[in-house]
């Protein structure tokens, strides 16, 4: 990860618990491109997935990116602007129903406009993908589903609404939707070309996942599958090691549950099944860096901070 941290000749409170800021290691891309959501919007409609539709992409994505006209989610325009870039770079045979298809397509558009500019309503990508990986590791989809019905129940301060849970159940269930379409692909290379049409699949079986979501589960996807070619944990726990600080007593007492031969995509079950053998595990200290549950953990949001770095290098189309 971070080349500054892995000169530190001196481990410090400071650097060893810098995982509880994960701001400190994202990468975030300087927001979404607007032209590609709103054209996966659009590949998600019924009319374009049948052929009554047909809009150039290339085409369709030069003339948003030029346009000088008005296409934010607050724009009176928005509805004439958006009819106005499929009929100058496409063809449509749907008469009168047309002007019904552009209110759906810009209905759709300003909603996730609203969604991506509204941190409240938007839960933090770094956050969801985290939950999702753990929720992976229970052995059935009911079993997945119960424990994130449960998230939050037992703390009463918790900020995790009932909402919030069914948010993330609709994620979930897109996530191994798609995860299944990619791995089915017969080559990453088929996947990523085929992206818009695995986006598109996916948002029409799980229609109230944000199109932006999905792209960016597609991009997380791909980015794990990448990194376990290349890397092993024991990358992983050295990268750690230089980010926080940690030396080589840290990284002996997380090679006792991660070994450093262990696969990149085997790291949650081995991560899992640690926790578990964990649950009476007490501390020798009340200080947390004694703690191997703390180090575990650390390692936990460092492997997810690790993917969403890989994922928002992709390219964006």
């Amino acid at each position: 990860m971070s080349a500054k941290s892995s000169t530190a000749s001196k481990t410090t409170p400071e650097n060893r618990s810098a995982f509880m800021y994960p701001e400190r290691m994202r990468r975030r891309r300087i927001g979404p491109d607007m032209a590609l959501l709103l054209w996966r919007i659009l590949q998600v409609q019924p009319e374009v997935r049948d052929g009554r539709v047909h809009v150039m992409r290339n085409a369709f994505l030069k003339s948003f990116r030029d346009s000088d006209a008005d296409l934010s989610e607050y724009g009176d325009a928005l509805t004439r602007n958006i009819a106005g870039l499929i009929r100058s770079h496409g063809r449509e045979r749907l008469g009168r129903d047309f002007s019904r298809f552009v209110m759906r397509v810009t209905s759709h558009y300003r909603r996730e406009q609203l969604m991506l500019t509204d941190p409240a309503r938007l839960m933090s990508l770094d956050i969801l993908f985290q939950t999702i990986q753990l929720l992976t590791l229970n052995a059935t989809m009911a079993e997945a589903e119960n424990v994130i019905q449960h998230i939050g129940t037992h703390y009463p301060a918790s900020s995790i609404s009932a909402l919030d849970r069914e948010v993330l159940v609709r994620n979930f269930r897109a996530y191994l939707f798609l995860a299944r379409k990619i791995i089915s692909s017969k080559s990453l290379r088929q996947a990523l070309e085929q992206r818009d049409a695995l986006i598109a699949a996916t948002a029409e079986r799980h229609p109230h996942v944000m199109v932006y979501i999905l792209d960016c589960m597609l991009r997380y996807i791909v980015a794990q599958i990448l990194l376990a070619r290349k890397y092993r944990c024991d990358t992983l726990i050295v990268e750690w090691m230089k980010e926080y600080g940690f030396g080589p007593e840290e990284m002996v007492r997380i090679a006792r549950y991660i070994p450093y031969d262990t696969g990149f995509l085997r790291f949650r079950a081995n991560y899992r099944t640690a926790i578990r053998e964990l649950k009476n595990y007490r501390p020798p200290t009340a200080n947390a860096l004694d703690s191997d549950v703390f180090l575990l953990r650390s390692l936990s949001i460092f492997y997810t901070s690790w993917i969403m770095k890989m994922s928002e290098q992709l390219p964006a189309n």
